[in-house]
């Protein structure tokens, strides 16, 4: 569970990410958590975002500490089936486990 750090609103065609990559198409409420590449999580492709395991889209580019979802819960869940986020990153789940930083809590179920 990766922990909220803010909230905000976007106003239409507010951007988010570097280089503005996501520009808001309406209204709407977003956060920014704990999470980066500098964690170990993969950049990817903000053209076709990664789809979190609770259905949210990150929101523009992956930055070094943090992604941005529409989403106001304190925590949320980035990934669930290590398998299933390999394929949305296009690479394996050995790679998405292993290159998390050690400070990210995991559970194997």
């Amino acid at each position: 569970m990766q922990k909220k750090i803010s909230t905000r609103i976007l106003k239409a065609g507010e951007r988010v990410g570097y280089s503005g990559d996501f520009t808001a198409p309406k209204e709407m409420l977003v956060s920014t958590y704990d999470l980066g590449y500098g964690d170990g999580w993969c950049r990817g492709d903000s053209t076709q975002p990664y789809v979190t395991s609770e259905g949210l889209p990150v929101l523009g580019r992956v930055s070094m500490d943090f992604i941005t979802l529409a989403s106001d819960k304190d925590e949320v869940c980035i990934m669930d089936d290590a398998q299933k986020a390999a394929k949305q990153l296009g690479t394996i789940s050995y790679e998405v486990t292993t290159a998390l930083s050690t400070d990210i809590p995991k559970k194997v179920i």
